[in-house]
């Protein structure tokens, strides 16, 4: 089901997911997804998500820290891990807090991590659940889109260079052990075991 609807249902667990919010905000405007150094092709609209090997596509604009991103820029120094985040979906709701684990254990050792939200306006969504690394607001679904993004969570690894490692649609307890073992051979370090206690054994998606 595309992610453009009002809403949609869960795929396993039948709850509505990536509600849109369209209050436009200063910082959210200025989202601008483009090739620039990552060699991609000119952004648009995909059915699926971008494979591993392929240019990851370069995204810009300010996070809900204040401070400017550029994936270009960010992959030339160290491997990035971008979250897609779906507001008001609850199982975005509880992957974050397991997320929020290997983000601030990978940062640790180098591992740049960004969260991607379908809303012009997540203030509230980063009260609730205080995500351990800065926003992206993409109310338009400029990145989601470029990506291939259908459900949440979604999680991309791009190594160093700018491409991407591999891309996992959904979560579970597995997909959090690989995406942290892939982190740590993408920064040369050894993995960090992470309390994954209460994760699902089968993967769960909105």
């Amino acid at each position: 089901m595309h992610m453009k609807g009002t809403a949609f249902a869960l795929a396993l667990i039948g709850a509505a997911a990536w509600g849109v919010s369209r209050i436009s905000t200063s910082f959210a405007d200025r989202v601008v997804v483009d090739p620039e150094t990552t060699g991609s092709p000119a952004p648009e609209a995909v059915t699926e998500l971008v494979p591993a090997g392929k240019a990851a596509p370069n995204f810009s604009g300010k996070l809900s820290n204040g401070a400017a991103f550029s994936l270009s820029a960010a992959t030339k120094t160290s491997p990035v891990f971008v979250y897609f985040i779906a507001e008001s979906c609850p199982v975005t709701d509880a992957a974050t807090p397991y997320y929020n684990r290997l983000a601030t254990a990978y940062k640790a050792l180098g591992l740049q991590v960004v969260g991607v939200i379908n809303s012009d306006n997540p203030a509230g969504w980063i009260k609730s659940h205080k995500p351990a690394f800065p926003i992206l607001a993409d109310g338009k679904y400029k990145v989601i889109e470029a990506y291939g993004v259908e459900r949440g969570p979604t999680s991309v690894l791009i190594g160093k260079g700018g491409k991407i490692v591999k891309s996992w649609d959904g979560w579970s307890r597995g997909y959090v052990q690989e995406l942290g073992s892939l982190s740590a051979r993408a920064l040369g370090k050894s993995a960090v075991a992470l309390d994954l206690k209460g994760a699902p054994t089968q993967v769960e998606a909105g």
